[in-house]
């Protein structure tokens, strides 16, 4: 089934079909100029978390002054249509401007790159302790994800690295027992500028909202973090205190949050290092792989 045919299982004639160049891991499209298809790829526990998704969002959507995507129906009154390994979902497109994409954050004005934390923080804060009625189905995916890949052998990790990631880990664990609810909130997920629409310097608008889910805001913050720490115009990572600094003061980070900040951000940095392993996709994959091997080492260092 063609772009065409899928569209029109949602009411849409695709007159024009313009598929957004910075997507890596979906296939995205905007129609005509103001609609957008979408695909994620059908692995396993897609649905449930799909239908979750939807769950959150419906809860928070007039609690939060940004726009999300509003799906539309297929012709059979489902929000998404099933398409041999793809799930596909279509949407008015949110009137903004994507920026930049992940591996190019140097675009950003600095008013740009700071309003991209203080809109995190406020979306955490606005969300906190609200969220009692949604599953809990999602909450620990990324922690046993990462405990998933760090099971499988990797030679190039030293001994140092697996014993500080393995240390990460447990400490994570030990904190997202203790979880209170009123601590629970929205997490993105992938947070990031090449996934968020803003109208100057003001962030409007989220996209990619797959790896949404109920949790703890750090671990969002965290994601985000690790993003604005990579300069992909250096030749290696660089570590630069004052960025990360930054990024504290402006997400208003309280003073006893920052080690859970740093235990998140080993395991979102080991975590790349293995999709970037495994990822063709992305553009030189050669250097974004020997790059984040770097960040990792690097971060195990100062952590």
């Amino acid at each position: 089934m063609d772009i065409k045919e899928i569209g029109a299982q949602f009411s849409l004639v695709v007159k024009k079909a313009e598929r957004v160049s910075h997507a890596i891991l979906s296939e995205v499209y905007i129609i005509n100029g103001t609609h957008v298809l979408r695909s994620r790829v059908l692995e396993s526990g897609v649905i449930d978390r799909f239908k979750n998704e939807c769950v959150l969002i419906d809860h928070i959507r007039s609690r939060v002054p940004i726009q999300f995507p509003s799906l539309i129906s297929t012709k059979d009154g489902t929000n998404h249509l099933i398409i041999d390994k793809f799930l596909w979902t279509a949407y008015p497109l949110i009137q903004g401007d994507i920026l930049c994409s992940w591996w190019e954050l140097e675009k950003l004005s600095p008013e740009q790159e700071k309003n991209t934390f203080v809109t995190l923080k406020k979306l955490h804060t606005d969300t906190a302790g609200i969220l009692s009625d949604v599953s809990d189905i999602t909450q620990y995916h990324f922690l046993n994800d990462v405990r998933q890949r760090f099971s499988d052998p990797d030679p190039l990790l030293s001994e140092k690295e697996k014993k500080r990631i393995q240390q990460s880990i447990d400490y994570v664990v030990a904190r997202e027992e203790r979880f209170a609810e009123s601590e629970k909130c929205f997490v993105h997920g992938d947070y990031h500028p090449g996934n968020t629409i803003f109208k100057g310097s003001k962030v409007v608008g989220l996209l990619d909202l797959d790896w949404s889910r109920k949790g703890y805001g750090i671990e969002d913050l965290a994601y985000t973090v690790m993003m604005f720490l990579r300069d992909y115009r250096l030749p290696k990572f660089l570590f630069k205190k004052e960025k990360l600094a930054n990024y504290i003061k402006w997400y208003d980070l309280a003073r006893e949050q920052v080690r859970d900040l740093h235990e998140y951000l080993i395991l979102y940095t080991f975590y790349d290092v293995h999709l970037f392993d495994r990822l063709s996709s992305i553009p030189d994959p050669k250097k974004f792989r020997a790059f984040q091997r770097a960040f990792l080492n690097e971060i195990c260092e100062q952590f």
